[in-house]
């Protein structure tokens, strides 16, 4: 099930933030239902690559980002209006609940208990 979970990382939140500092309360595009599909098609490297790329373009983002236009807001599914702020916010705890996943699941497989708690990486 790691797969799947590193390729969810991969969902464009962060162009979600950018679109919403671009444009007047754009709507999140659905998100395909091929993933799992995807997942077990493309290397792993490729996946890591492309979670290094997306945070490298969060980082970015947040490097210049001002405190108003973290409430400038977009639309996605289920919540309805959200702000930049909510975004990013998400974005961290998100990676955060997957990285807890993976580190019990690989635990699961060695047999090591989990010590370390994942924090998000930036406070948001």
């Amino acid at each position: 099930p790691i797969m799947p979970m590193l390729v969810e990382l991969l969902n464009p939140k962060t162009a979600l933030a950018g679109r919403m500092l671009a444009e007047e309360e754009p709507a999140q595009e659905p998100r395909p239902s091929e993933r799992d599909a995807f997942a077990q098609s493309v290397p792993l490297p490729q996946i890591v690559h492309g979670l290094q790329a997306a945070r490298r373009r969060t980082e970015l983002l947040l490097q210049s980002i001002t405190p108003e236009q973290l409430e400038r807001a977009g639309v996605v599914p289920g919540p309805g209006r959200v702000t930049v702020a909510q975004v990013l916010g998400h974005i961290a705890e998100h990676e955060t609940e997957h990285a807890a996943a993976i580190a019990q699941t690989r635990a699961s497989f060695t047999g090591a208990a989990v010590t370390a708690q994942v924090t998000p990486r930036y406070g948001v």
